[in-house]
Order: C-alpha cells, then sequence, then structure tokens
C-alpha cells in the first residue's frame, strides 16, 4: 500500500504543479518527503501560500482503498522558503525548508510553514 500512495502523490504533485506560473521540478527526496522547487520565481507571500494550499488540498483529496476494502486519505506537512543573497549553494535553502517542514510537523502535521509562518491549516478536517 505504501507504494501504491508514494506514486499517487507523485503523479498528483507533478500534475499540481505543473500548472504553476513557474518552470519546477520534483524531487523525491526520500521515505515519505518530496521536494518542488520553483524556479525565477517573484517573491509573493500571498502565491506561496496559494501554492502550498493547492498542493497540500490536491494531496489530501486522493482516496486510497486498502485490499480490505477500508478507506483514507493523507496529510501533507509543507517546509517552504526561497532563496537568498547569503547562501552560498542549494543545501543552505533546503535546510531552511527541512527545517520549516518539522515546524509543521510539530504544529500537529497537516500544517505548511513559509518563510518561518506557520500558516493555517486548510484540511484539518481531512481524515487521516
Amino acid at each position: 500500500m505504501g507504494n501504491t500512495v508514494l506514486q499517487a502523490v507523485a503523479k498528483r504533485l507533478r500534475e499540481v504543479v505543473a500548472q504553476f506560473d513557474y518552470p519546477v521540478r520534483t524531487y523525491r527526496t526520500g521515505g515519505e518527503e518530496f521536494s518542488f522547487l520553483l524556479l525565477d520565481v517573484v517573491e509573493d507571500f500571498d502565491k506561496a501560500s496559494a501554492y502550498s494550499t493547492a498542493v497540500q488540498k490536491a494531496l489530501s483529496d486522493l482516496t486510497f482503498t486498502t485490499d480490505r476494502g477500508d478507506q483514507f486519505h493523507i496529510t501533507v506537512s509543507i517546509g517552504q522558503d526561497r532563496s537568498i543573497h547569503e547562501d552560498r549553494n542549494y543545501l543552505d535553502i533546503y535546510k531552511r525548508a527541512d527545517k520549516y517542514l518539522y515546524n509543521s510537523k510539530n504544529h500537529g502535521r497537516n500544517a505548511i510553514t513559509i518563510h518561518g509562518i506557520t500558516i493555517s491549516k486548510p484540511n484539518a478536517a481531512s481524515p487521516n
């Protein structure tokens, strides 16, 4: 079942980010973690929030059915940041985004943290 979930998440993530205004690359970075990079973005917190919320909603809306017929949904925690002038390499932004991901998880999961600010949980009522 785990592989089925990962494959569905990867497919849906690619579909959602393909609709963004910027070129995007998606990656599975390990376990159940995925990353997507938007290239050549203009800083806009509202747009960043809208993108993360769209990804979270699209993935949370996926329905999975176990071999026993039980249905379930997943929750999605997101950590987001952008490159800054002081970044020495790609690991600097990745470490900040990863820190923000864990901040989202520590806020009860199914949260989004952008540039260190945790925004509301759009799908908090979704079943786990």
